[in-house]
């Protein structure tokens, strides 16, 4: 087939029109939540790390 027709195909990009960036700190109550998830789960591995405040 020497008639190929090339289709120009665009593909949008996977973050076109989202925030890009360095994101915010996860606040106390967010990382409380995360904590106790991984408790009732019995992730120790997560739970390996200590919680520690923001300073």
């Amino acid at each position: 087939m020497s008639n190929e027709i090339k289709e120009s195909y665009h593909r949008r990009p996977w973050n076109k029109g989202k925030l890009t960036g360095q994101k915010p700190p996860l606040k106390l109550k967010e990382i409380w939540a995360i904590h106790i998830r991984l408790q009732l789960d019995n992730h120790t591995r997560g739970l390996a790390r200590p919680i520690q405040s923001g300073h």
